[in-house]
């Protein structure tokens, strides 16, 4: 009777130890899997990888048009030269991008809510012009007897002086147009970036303050950057 006894208190012992350490144990893993919340230095340093992102594409056309006479000094006075003028029409086609520079984000422009939702505020795009291409096919001259052929330098600046004024002569709905696709693309490209470094929730947006109108638009001078 007192061995019974003694083996149920054994066993009992037991059961409490073995109960103790499983509680423990238990304790200790779910610790173990204690996932820390995601650091806004470490997501900035993963979309800045991306560098500039290029998002969105616009092309516009303009027609350069320009008359010439050709001169000559005689006695220290400029005199016209009869049947020496030269009429064009010089078409061009420019393209522009929008750009996100996202070596930009900074740990700042980066929050994490309480349910681990990542959300990046994007700085403005800008806007470059990546190239501008006259449209030889499309060229006309017309030039009087006495007229001089106009040198490539010479067309280069009439191309130079127009195409600044290009970006200016696109309509609103275009510009708005070409805004919305750089941040509809922007927002695929980090989102794509961050979950597949394992984060489940992304949330990009822009500042509230974004004005088409005064976004930093770079110019390429023609046969310089070509």
């Amino acid at each position: 009777m007192q061995a019974n006894k003694k083996y149920t208190y054994i066993t009992v012992a037991v059961i409490v130890v073995l109960a103790t350490i499983a509680v423990l144990l238990l304790g200790k893993g779910k610790e173990e899997k204690t996932v820390e919340p995601p650091s806004p230095s470490d997501i900035a340093v993963l979309v800045q990888q991306e560098s500039k992102l290029y998002s969105a594409e616009q092309t516009a056309h303009k027609t350069i048009s320009f008359s010439t006479k050709e001169a000559v000094s005689v006695f220290g006075h400029d005199i016209t030269v009869p049947w020496s003028g030269t009429t064009a029409r010089i078409p061009i086609t420019v393209t522009y991008k929008a750009c996100i520079d996202l070596s930009r984000i900074k740990a700042d422009d980066i929050s994490v809510a309480a349910d681990s939702t990542i959300t990046v505020t994007l700085p403005e795009p800008e806007i470059e012009m990546t190239s501008c291409e006259i449209e030889h096919g499309k060229e006309v001259y017309y030039k009087q007897l006495f007229s001089r052929t106009k040198s490539q330098e010479f067309i280069n600046g009439k191309v130079e002086q127009a195409e600044r004024s290009v970006w200016s002569d696109i309509s609103m709905t275009s510009k708005n147009q070409l805004l919305d696709e750089a941040r509809q693309s922007a927002n695929k490209t980090i989102a794509a970036v961050l979950l597949q470094a394992g984060y489940k929730k992304v949330n990009v947006t822009y500042s509230p303050s974004m004005d088409i109108n005064k976004l930093r638009t770079n110019i390429i001078e023609f046969g310089k950057e070509q």
